[in-house]
């Protein structure tokens, strides 16, 4: 696990996997942050999350949301 991710998961306090990793862009923020255990969402909003939306990429996220006040149902369907 990148040492970046480790502090901000040893900073809160809970494991990766109950960590919620939010990014537009596949390849630079889902695939890195399941890799390191953290759950994921892409976020379809702006150019980059419209232009990478229906990736294989994209679709391996846990969810997809259109935008970031999606994140508290997921947050509290956990």
């Amino acid at each position: 696990m990148p040492r970046i991710v480790r502090a901000g998961v040893d900073l809160a306090g809970v494991t990766a996997h109950e960590v919620l990793y939010v990014g537009d862009h596949p390849q630079n923020d889902v695939i890195p942050a399941r890799a390191c255990g953290l759950q994921t969402a892409h976020l379809r909003r702006g150019p980059l999350g419209h232009l990478w939306a229906e990736s294989e990429d994209a679709r391996a996220a846990d969810w997809r949301l259109g935008g970031l006040t999606e994140r508290v149902d997921v947050v509290r369907a956990q």
